[in-house]
């Protein structure tokens, strides 16, 4: 390692989160203290190890058995109106609280946010208890709540082709400014081929699957009273484990709607499918779905490759690589005589922290 590089690491704040580390004392592994001058005597670790580890498992234990009613009590009972206000409320208490007393002491580097500290502080409460699949879908289908359209970023003076408008609008119901269109399409056929699914055809034949495997379903959100020329495809994250469309709806909308205000005026809808989710499911079956609405916005919505989009956060980046790549080997072998039909490419990929 350089001159520069230690001297740039010493600035950082590796503990990412408030100053007190109970990890030095849950963990097995010798941690240095801040500084580096001192370290904790394995005794006292030993005797401190045991009544915290304790104390975090029973609260643990304690927690699993209330969550699964609260989560559902605070998604179905709720209305995301309220939710949102209330989220909202929340952080408008705690956060100037964080600025007095803690500042930009928790986050990894001082010149990053006030926000980003405050928010890496919420989230350091997460070290110390087991993130469970279950309390992952939960955070990850409420990112909505962080979005709703008070929230939304103005450009009043941009210029816009496309303007919101209250025709058959739906949004109010969704929290979002645009119409929403609930999919839920089974298709006859498709054309590319992906990881196992081409069972014993030939690759990029025409497959003949279950129609759970052939049915299309999402959020495709509409911003005026006619549908965009090009569109958004917008691939969700959560490592494969969580995230849902509806939890990304806000986020997704307001990138579409940023495309129009940054870029030739014309707003963005955007096409949000959902795909499957492991451990239930295999990997496979995600690329299969994903690469299944992608035909759908093609074949059956009339979007024009060229004017789709293809946009993945986390994990949905790196199902964006597998389209694409699935499209490629399709396009090869239909070159080489194999098959005879396939799917052209989209304009383009956006990856957002692939994974």
């Amino acid at each position: 390692m350089n001159e520069r590089a230690k001297k740039e690491n010493s600035r950082l704040n590796l503990n990412l989160g408030i100053p007190i580390d109970l990890t030095v004392f849950t963990s097995r592994q010798p941690i240095i203290l801040r500084g580096g001058d001192c370290s904790i005597p394995k005794i006292v670790k030993k005797m401190i190890r045991l009544p915290i580890q304790t104390i975090l498992y029973l609260f643990d234990r304690i927690i699993s058995l209330v969550e699964h009613p609260l989560f559902k009590f605070w998604s179905c009972f709720i209305p995301l109106r309220l939710r949102q206000k209330l989220t909202f409320l929340g952080w408008g208490l705690y956060f100037p609280i964080h600025k007095f007393f803690v500042g930009r002491r928790s986050g990894v580097h001082k010149n990053v946010s006030l926000e980003y500290h405050a928010l890496t502080s919420v989230m350091w409460w997460g070290r110390l208890f087991p993130i469970t699949i279950q309390r992952m879908r939960f955070s990850l289908s409420q990112l909505h709540v962080c979005h709703p359209p008070t929230a939304y970023p103005k450009w009043d003076d941009a210029p816009s082709k496309s303007k919101s408008t209250d025709i058959m609008n739906n949004g109010g119901k969704h929290g979002v400014r645009g119409h929403v269109h609930e999919i839920y399409h089974e298709m006859s056929n498709m054309i590319t081929s992906t990881g196992t699914k081409n069972l014993d055809d030939p690759i990029g034949a025409k497959m003949k699957l279950a129609r759970s495997e052939m049915t299309v379903t999402g959020l495709y959100v509409q911003h005026s009273s006619r549908p965009s020329e090009k569109v958004i495809f917008w691939i969700y994250g959560g490592a494969f484990l969580a995230g849902d469309s509806r939890g990304n709806l806000g986020i997704a909308e307001k990138m579409g709607m940023l495309c129009g205000a940054d870029g030739d005026g014309e707003m963005r809808d955007v096409f949000i499918p959902d795909y499957r989710l492991v451990p239930e499911y295999h990997l496979d079956d995600a690329v299969h779905d994903v690469t299944l609405a992608y035909e759908y916005l093609i074949y059956e919505r009339g979007i024009l490759p060229e004017n789709v989009t293809l946009l993945g956060i986390s994990s949905g980046g790196g199902l964006v690589v597998l389209i694409l790549q699935a499209l490629a080997t399709s396009r090869k072998a239909y070159d080489d005589g194999k098959i005879g039909d396939y799917v052209p490419m989209p304009a383009g990929g956006v990856l957002m922290c692939p994974f």
